[in-house]
Formats: C-alpha cells, sequence, structure tokens
C-alpha cells in the first residue's frame, strides 16, 4: 500500500508592525498622489492646447468666452479625477486603519495621513489651475 503523504502545515505569516503597516501605506499614497498631479498635468495640458486651436481657427489673441468653456470642461474633469483619487484613498487608509486596530496599535496616523493628503491635493490643483489659467 501506498505511504500517505502528510498534509503540509501552513507557515504562520508572521504579523506586521505598525510601522511596517504605515509605510506601505504611504508608499500606496504617494503613488496616487503622483497619479492625481500627472492627471492634473494632463487634462490641463490638453485643454489649454484645445483654447490655443480655437484662438488660432478665429484669428484672436483671446476668447472669453470659449475660455469660460474650457474652465468649466477643466473642472469638471479634475473634479471627476479627485473623486476617483479620493475613492482609492478612502479604501487604502480605512485597511490601514483595520489592520493597525488589528494589531492593537493606535490609529491617529490615519488621521494625520487624511488631512496631509487633503492639503497636498489642494496645492496641487491650486498650483496646477494657477499655472495655466493664469498665464
Amino acid at each position: 500500500t501506498p505511504t500517505p503523504t502528510p498534509t503540509p502545515t501552513p507557515t504562520p505569516t508572521p504579523q506586521k508592525t505598525a510601522g511596517e503597516l504605515v509605510k506601505a501605506a504611504v508608499a500606496i499614497l504617494s503613488g496616487y498622489q503622483d497619479s492625481f498631479a500627472g492627471a492634473i498635468e494632463g487634462v490641463m495640458s490638453a485643454k489649454i492646447g484645445e483654447y490655443v486651436e480655437i484662438l488660432k481657427k478665429k484669428k484672436v489673441p483671446s476668447d472669453p468666452e470659449s475660455r469660460a468653456v474650457i474652465i468649466q470642461q477643466i473642472s469638471a474633469e479634475i473634479n471627476s479625477l479627485e473623486a476617483s483619487c479620493d475613492a482609492n484613498v478612502n479604501k487604502l487608509l480605512s485597511q490601514l486603519e483595520s489592520d493597525l486596530k488589528a494589531i492593537g496599535a493606535e490609529t491617529e496616523i490615519v488621521g494625520t495621513l487624511r488631512s496631509s493628503y487633503n492639503e497636498q491635493k489642494s496645492l496641487k490643483r491650486a498650483y496646477y489651475m494657477n499655472k495655466y489659467l493664469n498665464n
């Protein structure tokens, strides 16, 4: 008779420390912020390019009506990008909070990360709006 093969005992995965969990979340958060900034840059470049083409076709140095429409489009696209990024960040930070609670760690860092994210997001948005729309 064949000898039965013993069932391997699963190796327990070592529990991550609070520092490791936070470090991983910060790396992901940074990626989200970089993607958001890059997406804003892309929207702004494309929409400003559209405006320049309108001016060329109309053979005018400026067109306040077209500019207002472009600004509305930019705002709508950035709002959509922001909502998507916010959803990803909220999911990430909720998971981090759950993971920290699961190991009995303090969770105040989650609020700090959320505040930092919101501040950086606002600064990036203002920077790009100023960079492209005030020149």
